[in-house]
């Protein structure tokens, strides 16, 4: 194979007939995601792909391995009619690497992400509900080897920290503003952050299998009614709380949460916003985004900050909210 590239993007109809012997009639960008690039594929199968010249990339290529087995082996679970299928290369391997470009193919699941701007409907709430119990009652020990356990480790508060005390001014604006203006909340929420991981250490939670990014975005509805989970990026084996927390904040919490941990979900929760934000600004940092995904990368960490400045001081906001009204 020659090239990968063709004018500063990847030459997908190459990587698929190269990879996987695939001659690719229909090729459609789907917009969205800021790790990688995705493709739909003869309305049959999903590309994902990364530039491993960024580190974000690289982080993909990272978990490539993980999420492609994993998906494999929950093919013969309850969830196998909720997720989709890897798909081998030519090789008869669950993903390509080659170059500065590396991916994976999926089956591809007709329909519409769930997203963002609606709430769930209640039907999708009950099914949500049973794919995540589902989920968590997959033997956890038929992964161990295979996907990464929860040490509680925060190695990306060390350059969170390291950032907002000495390369803010490296930001171009509006990062650099917001991140300034914001620095000693998020100074804070990282000694909050680390205080709790050695608490629930302590604590010793059982672990079971997690998708630990279930939300709108990774929810495809298909015509029937039916979700979908995608994105199985970052799977892991963890308290169960690293799924639930996405939900521990919703009026239909008790559906998911009743017997959750709430120690563990205020980690959780706030550990999501700071390790997104230390990502996104690492990324900006590294001009790894052009001009118009800047603006978009700037309107998720804006959320992202919203959301912790409301967590008023140390999150007791859930401390005193909805966790104890849960049945």
């Amino acid at each position: 194979m020659e090239r990968i590239l063709k004018n500063g993007e990847p030459d997908v109809k190459s990587l698929l007939a190269y990879h996987y012997g695939l001659q690719a009639g229909a090729i459609i960008r789907i917009a969205g995601g800021t790790v990688g690039r995705t493709y739909r594929i003869n309305d049959s199968f999903l590309l994902k792909i990364y530039d491993t010249g960024t580190a974000i990339g690289r982080l993909g290529l990272d978990r490539l391995p993980v999420q492609t087995q994993v998906l494999k082996r929950l093919q013969t679970t309850a969830l196998a009619d909720r997720i989709c299928r890897p798909v081998q290369t030519g090789r008869g391997e669950l993903f390509f690497a080659q170059d500065s470009i590396a991916g994976a193919m999926f089956s591809f699941i007709p329909g519409e992400a769930v997203g963002y701007a609606r709430p769930y409907t209640e039907q999708e709430v009950f099914q949500l509900a049973d794919m995540v119990k589902k989920l968590h009652a997959v033997r956890g020990g038929d992964f161990e080897g295979i996907c990464p356990s929860e040490t509680y480790q925060l190695s990306f508060c060390g350059e969170l920290e390291q950032l907002l005390i000495s390369r803010t001014e490296l930001l171009p604006e509006p990062f650099r503003e917001e991140t300034e203006r914001e620095k000693e909340m998020l100074l804070s929420r990282i000694r909050q952050l680390r205080a709790a991981a050695l608490e629930l250490e302590k604590a010793a939670l059982p672990y079971v299998l997690c998708h630990t990014d279930i939300h709108g975005g990774n929810l495809i509805r298909d015509p029937q009614g039916r979700l979908w989970l995608i994105d199985w990026e970052n799977v892991m084996l963890a308290p169960k709380e690293a799924d639930l927390f996405c939900f521990c904040e919703e009026e239909y919490a008790p559906l998911f949460c009743g017997d959750a941990d709430e120690r563990a979900l205020r980690y959780y929760l706030l550990r999501r916003d700071l390790e997104d934000v230390q990502e996104f600004l690492d990324s900006v940092l590294n001009g790894e985004y052009d001009r118009a995904a800047q603006q978009e990368v700037f309107s998720h960490v804006k959320r992202i900050l919203g959301h912790m400045r409301g967590m008023d001081g140390g999150l007791e906001a859930l401390q005193g909210g909805k966790c104890h009204s849960w049945k």
